[in-house]
């Protein structure tokens, strides 16, 4: 319980300009909420983005930040934090727009966006890239392998498994999502046609996530 409320303090600092944090001072309503960091019952693998809690930092709008450690769960679609990896104790904070958390190159923010398929998506998004003409974002989701009977007496049933499946977005002039695959056509598809674009990742390698910020920074200081 002490811990808890050295938490709260701790955390306080970076939630005090919110008008919302008047609801949650202790005695009111919670600030944080103690979670299981388990995978759900009867399944193998894990519903974690980041296989460990990594350093990172948690944001507000105005620029106040505190170090934590952090990771996302895709199943209760939360970001998890301690603010020592010794401690037992796991937390999120409330789903705030006002609230982000950055870690490993990216940031984790809470948005609804509109995609170019008419779809609305919501709930946290690792935002790799935020320029002027373009934007890049991935969208982590839980993929189920569906439990399997085993098929004779030999073999053994196979439990229901969970992975980590990711969806890729891009935005040009803050408009609707695009869904791109981490390859080269479907960049140049979703980025207006250019002979530059073309010529970039004909004379540039591209392959990781890393390598497509790379590519979009340089497009966002192209005057085409």
């Amino acid at each position: 319980m002490k811990f808890y409320f050295t938490f709260l303090a701790s955390v306080f600092i970076v939630l005090n300009s919110f008008s919302q944090v008047s609801d949650f001072i202790p005695g009111n309503s919670p600030l944080l909420i103690l979670t299981t960091n388990n995978t759900p019952d009867g399944y193998t693998g894990s519903p974690y983005v980041e296989k460990n809690f990594v350093n990172g930092v948690i944001m507000d709008t105005d620029g106040k930040t505190h170090p934590a450690f952090l990771r996302y769960n895709t199943v209760e679609d939360v970001v998890e934090v301690k603010l020592a990896l010794s401690e037992p104790d796991t937390f999120v904070l409330p789903k705030l727009k006002n609230i982000s958390y950055r870690m490993n190159g990216y940031t984790y923010v809470l948005d609804s966006f509109r995609t170019d398929k008419g779809e609305t998506l919501e709930g946290y998004f690792m935002n790799y890239y935020d320029g002027k003409k373009v934007k890049f974002y991935a969208r982590p989701m839980p993929d189920i392998t569906p439990a399997e009977k085993a098929k004779t007496g030999y073999e053994k049933d196979k439990a229901a498994h969970l992975n980590v499946k990711t969806d890729y977005y891009i935005a040009l002039n803050n408009g609707p999502l695009k869904n791109v695959r981490l390859k080269d056509k479907d960049f140049k598809n979703a980025l207006p046609a250019s002979k530059e674009v073309d010529k970039y990742f004909k004379e540039v390698k591209v392959k990781s996530v890393e390598d497509f910020v790379k590519m979009l920074e340089w497009y966002d200081q192209q005057n085409f």
